[in-house]
Order: C-alpha cells, then structure tokens, then sequence
C-alpha cells in the first residue's frame, strides 16, 4: 500500500510540475533514484510477493520522506501527502 501510495504522489507530482528545465531534470533524476530503489528491493525478493509484502521498508520510507521534503520545500511544485494543505482531491 505504501509503494502504491508513494508512486501516486509522484505521477501526480509529475504531472503537476511546471519547471524549468534545470529543476525538471533534477526532479526526474531524484525520482528515478526512488523508483531504482524499489526495484532493486523486489529484484532481491526473487520477485515473491509474499517476501516483498512482509520485508520492512523502513528505508524506502524514509528516502520517500526526503524525497517530499525537496519537492515540497525546494521545488515547491506540491505540498507532502500529510501537508494539511495537500489536495486529496489530486488523487482522482
């Protein structure tokens, strides 16, 4: 659910963004870096699951924190997911 949750808040992020060049690529890069790192955790997984569903995540969790933290705080493009002014309505 986690996983799920944090690659909405980017598609929408993504989707939302009007910046500059710079920024964008900055933007894609830290992105990339987050997607690469749940891949590689299913990727040891062996692809189960079962495993991946019950492994903590605790790191991805907190790389996801960052993560929002720059494209809420420096980039300005959206607010956190638990940013009272985060618009849930994005999500549909």
């Amino acid at each position: 659910m986690f996983i799920l949750g944090s690659l909405d808040y980017l598609r929408i992020v993504l989707r939302e963004e009007n910046l500059n060049k710079n920024l964008k690529n900055d933007l894609f890069k830290a992105i990339s870096k987050y997607v690469n790192d749940i891949e590689k955790i299913y990727s040891l997984c062996n692809k189960d699951n079962d495993v991946f569903e019950n492994m903590s995540l605790t790191d991805l969790m907190n790389h996801f924190d960052r993560l929002q933290n720059y494209i809420s705080h420096n980039l300005d493009v959206l607010p956190r997911l638990d940013d009272d002014d985060f618009d849930e309505s994005l999500f549909y």
